[in-house]
């Protein structure tokens, strides 16, 4: 029985969401790269201008660039599991 309590414990602690697996810089080239192909080319013309001609690539970590103490809570928001929607005003009140 404790055997299959230890693999219990192994396999749920596996599945539990942690900062550890938090998303690095290749999975944010990935998303970007998948972004930029998917947009018009209005929006993507609009993107550049804002961007100043910098690609989307190098701009999909800039957050995690100049991310410091203070303003890492700007850089993502915790969402429960069981919101069906985003509500800004309940879980980012700051």
């Amino acid at each position: 029985m404790n055997v299959l309590a230890a693999h219990l414990l192994l396999f749920l602690s596996l599945c539990i969401p942690s900062s550890l697996y938090a998303w690095g810089r290749e999975a944010h080239h990935i998303v970007a790269i998948i972004a930029e192909q998917r947009l018009r080319a209005d929006v993507r013309e609009a993107a550049n201008t804002l961007l100043e001609g910098k690609p989307f690539i190098e701009a999909s970590t800039w957050a995690d660039e100049v991310r410091t103490d203070q303003t890492a809570p700007w850089h993502y928001v915790n969402i429960p599991i069981t919101d069906s929607e985003y509500d800004a005003e309940r879980v980012c009140p700051k």
